[in-house]
């Protein structure tokens, strides 16, 4: 194409733009930025995007690894990612109606980077949607749910328009980036419904329009019911590993039930033993035993009492340490003499 016919399609109106914008290929948008000297400055901006476009799978990846391990399953099956290309965004700021400059670019595109990840169930893309806007370093700018409100064709998606920073050598800057959540079954649709679109020359247009529209509310159902399936299989499971854990705690119990019941049979068989023991010997003379040892120890306090004072009257110079030892000494002597003599009482009065 040449430059005056570039130059044209700049200025060409609403009528006469779709047949131009169709001529038009990527070697004439690159030279097309060389005439308005905005190549490298254009360069630079899809690199920033890309940079971007890093940053938020990223982050996605992180989510998945987490989610994975804590629920055992993954919380989606792929991530697609893309950047438009110089084609693309020159015919939408076209159809928008706004100059084609980098600028205008930035201020009145929103989806030159986007993500599109595919999950297994819907309950999914919204759980990951709130992980992911939820960030703090991460600015919601626009949400669409056309999964809960389909556009009139039938597409099913989640849109979520995000602003994410890049870090570059001498500065920190915002970029927006398009993320898209639909389930295998919403891609399946929309892939072929994108490519049927766009056909040419297509009878009955209105009757395929309406089974496309029948077909996205199929797939809706099939998910809604798969997702039924599996909280059905999550609700067995977690049945199943209730039960386990009330079955170990039952023999865990058991187990201390029985050794409890070991342990109460010994000490009755002590107390059974005891019991024998005792029932040998009289109780009035268990008690006349009693009665003389406590008599005994009660003599033996008072004796010591009177030796120390005794010890302390004839030496009151001498040290307590040494007088309380004398003491001790001589009662130690004493009470020996009297289990002398009292063991020989015992032997003189079983002779007899």
């Amino acid at each position: 194409m040449e430059e005056t016919d570039l130059m044209n399609i700049l200025s060409a109106d609403e009528k006469d733009l779709q047949a131009k914008l169709s001529k038009i290929s990527q070697e004439d948008v690159e030279r097309l930025l060389r005439l308005t000297n905005q190549a490298d400055e254009f360069q630079t901006l899809m690199m920033k995007y890309d940079c971007a476009l890093s940053e938020v799978r990223t982050k996605l990846d992180v989510l998945n690894k987490e989610l994975s391990l804590r629920n055992n399953r993954n919380p989606f099956e792929s991530i697609k990612s893309r950047i438009k290309t110089p084609v693309s965004i020159y015919e939408k700021m076209q159809k928008k109606g706004v100059e084609f400059s980098i600028k205008n670019i930035e201020e009145n595109l929103s989806d030159i980077a986007g993500i599109r990840v595919i999950c297994s169930f819907v309950d999914d893309i919204y759980m990951l949607a709130d992980c992911l806007k939820h960030q703090d370093d991460i600015i919601l700018i626009q949400e669409k749910d056309y999964i809960a409100n389909p556009k009139p064709s039938g597409y099913r998606s989640l849109h979520l328009i995000l602003e994410v920073p890049i870090f570059l050598t001498q500065e920190k800057q915002f970029m927006k980036v398009e993320v898209q959540f639909r389930t295998i079954a919403m891609d399946f649709w929309a892939s072929l419904e994108h490519k049927m679109k766009y056909k040419k020359d297509i009878q009955d247009a209105d009757t395929i329009s309406d089974d496309l529209r029948f077909s996205a509310d199929l797939i809706n159902q099939l998910d809604r019911r798969m997702q039924q399936i599996r909280e059905r299989i999550d609700e067995s499971k977690e049945q199943y590993e209730l039960e386990n854990a009330v079955s170990e705690h039952t023999e865990k119990n058991a187990e201390r039930i029985g050794t409890l019941i070991s342990s109460t049979d010994t000490l009755l068989g002590v107390a059974d033993v005891v019991s024998k023991v005792l029932e040998k010997k009289p109780e009035k003379e268990l008690e006349k035993d009693l009665t003389e040892s406590g008599e005994m120890r009660k003599a033996n306090k008072e004796e010591q009492k009177a030796e120390n004072k005794k010890a302390y009257e004839e030496n009151p110079e001498e040290e307590p340490e040494k007088k309380k030892t004398v003491a001790v000494e001589k009662s130690t002597a004493k009470k020996a003499t009297v289990r002398k003599t009292s063991v020989m009482k015992t032997k003189t009065g079983k002779s007899e």
